[in-house]
């Protein structure tokens, strides 16, 4: 039986850093389908995760809060040019909050991505209008720290 690839738009919000800590899940089913795995880590709170060993081979790039042009031209450049990828960007919330961006202007950039890309995002806003594009949304919250 041949498998049909699907490429979702995920989206975990609440509790910020155990949404992110369900989306690492996401990333190793992704590597089990042999995904190419590229991560957009917005403000500087990930630096643990290069120390992990399981991490050593993926690809990320941590960018702060105040670099707004180049988050802005790295969302563009990895969301309209992977293919046959899953692309985790961390924290996206904080680019609508900071308006850097607005939830418009963001979906719009999701819609523009390639058919084989799979997105999943993570912060800890609700954005209705989010809810309705994506194909899996999930709201987080801790229940023991």
């Amino acid at each position: 039986m041949i498998m049909k690839e699907i490429f979702l738009t995920h989206y975990y919000y609440g509790d910020r850093f155990t949404s992110f800590k369900t989306g690492l899940g996401t990333i190793i089913r992704g590597l089990g389908h042999s995904l190419n795995i590229r991560m957009i880590l917005i403000n500087d709170s990930f630096h643990w995760l290069t120390n992990q060993d399981q991490f050593k081979n993926i690809d990320a790039v941590f960018l702060d809060l105040n670099q707004h042009k180049e988050i802005l031209r790295v969302l563009q450049e990895e969301i309209l040019s992977l293919e046959k990828s899953l692309l985790f960007i961390a924290n996206f919330d904080l680019l609508i909050e900071h308006n850097i961006l607005s939830i418009e202007d963001f979906i719009d950039l999701i819609k523009s991505k390639h058919k084989t890309t799979e997105i999943l995002l993570t912060g800890e806003m609700k954005y209705p209008k989010l809810e309705n594009i994506a194909d899996y949304v999930s709201a987080i919250q801790s229940t023991k720290n």
